[in-house]
């Protein structure tokens, strides 16, 4: 209940652009409550929040418009849903919201959990043999599906790497960078 009520006065104070519309399934999770900002950045910031259509936790990414990055990213995101793949980071729902005087795009992730470099650290620096093969092999099963639908990642990174699950897998995230391959 606490953590209802927390995500509920937070979301209703901060981000009045997750209860816009029709999309009101999403509820921020704060601090307090929950993981709230999980990442931010010079793109925007990423939020963990609750689908309660499903009650399953995504990570929203919120990003300020008119953005040529935001609306490439969301273009390779789309091209990237066309197959989907275990390795790379589907797009779950995305839409558009004004908050005061500006309008954001919100696009819905799955919630991974953390990054390969924060999962590499906290072990420091410690991972065996037969997970780094695990986590190469991965890492290029993604990348070479990508590759096949004629996009570039263009920023792959530990940090762009996320990572989700008992027995850990890895999934490629962020085409704010991404580059079309065909031109």
């Amino acid at each position: 209940m606490r953590r209802r009520q927390g995500a509920m006065a937070l979301a209703a104070d901060v981000d009045a652009g997750l209860r816009a519309k029709a999309h009101t399934r999403y509820v921020r999770l704060d601090e307090g409550c929950g993981y709230g900002a999980i990442a931010s950045g010079s793109f925007g910031r990423v939020y963990a929040a609750v689908d309660s259509k499903t009650q399953a936790t995504v990570a929203v990414k919120r990003q300020a418009l008119p953005s040529t990055s935001a609306q490439r990213e969301l273009c390779f995101y789309k091209a990237a849903n066309q197959g989907k793949h275990d390795n790379v980071m589907q797009l779950l729902d995305h839409f558009t919201a004004a908050a005061g005087n500006h309008t954001f795009l919100y696009m819905v992730i799955e919630f991974m959990g953390t990054t390969l470099w924060r999962f590499w650290q906290h072990r420091r620096r410690l991972v065996s043999p037969m997970q780094s093969h695990a986590f190469i092999l991965q890492v290029v099963s993604g990348v070479a599906h990508l590759h096949s639908l004629d996009i570039v990642h263009s920023d792959l990174s530990m940090a762009n790497i996320l990572v989700g699950g008992c027995e850990p897998s890895l999934r490629i995230a962020d085409f704010g960078s991404a580059m079309d391959a065909t031109n």
